[in-house]
């Protein structure tokens, strides 16, 4: 079953990210600036991101609620591809696939040292505490929050360099 569960958040993702293409063209098409669109959409699926990673660490004690809130996180995360996911496009058609392999590299580092971190912060309750128990239980759940929180501060610094930095015009330097 806890194959089923650990699909449930990819199959939402899957849908976020194929309707929000069309969103996003629809609204590019329609009424919004590329830039206005990329931007938008980033910040939607980052700043969303990180507030449900955040509940996460606070409410997700239960199965159904934490599946809930990760389902949420994740499948909002598919928005990002209308946002900086196609940005590479617009701003150097004829270099995006370089930049998709720099910016790709550049973001699996956060997945590479995730696990790491939270190995070294969510350690178990020390010897003497019984499993099950309500300080045991505690002590965990504020290791985890912890993790959570450091995932949305990580998200939302992204949002804020994306915002702060990015553009939906092709650069001078892409005719090279």
């Amino acid at each position: 079953m806890n194959g089923v569960y650990s699909a449930i958040p990819y199959f939402f993702l899957t849908v976020t990210v194929l309707s929000a293409g069309q969103l996003a063209d629809f609204l590019r098409a329609r009424w919004l600036s590329t830039v206005a669109v990329r931007k938008g959409f980033t910040a939607i699926s980052f700043f969303f991101g990180a507030f449900f990673l955040l509940l996460q660490g606070y409410f997700g004690e239960s199965l159904t609620v934490s599946i809930t809130i990760v389902t949420l996180a994740v499948s909002l995360n598919g928005m990002a591809a209308s946002g900086y996911g196609v940005n590479h496009v617009d701003i150097s058609p004829k270099f995006a696939g370089y930049l998709m392999g720099i910016t790709n590299t550049m973001g699996t580092i956060p997945g590479i040292v995730a696990p790491i971190v939270a190995k070294a912060i969510a350690l178990p309750p020390p010897d003497g505490i019984p499993k099950g128990s309500w300080e045991y239980a505690k002590i965990y759940k504020e290791e985890w929050r912890e993790v959570f929180t450091i995932a949305a501060e990580v998200y939302v610094f992204g949002a804020l360099i994306y915002l702060i930095l990015a553009s939906g015009e092709k650069q001078p330097w892409a005719e090279g």
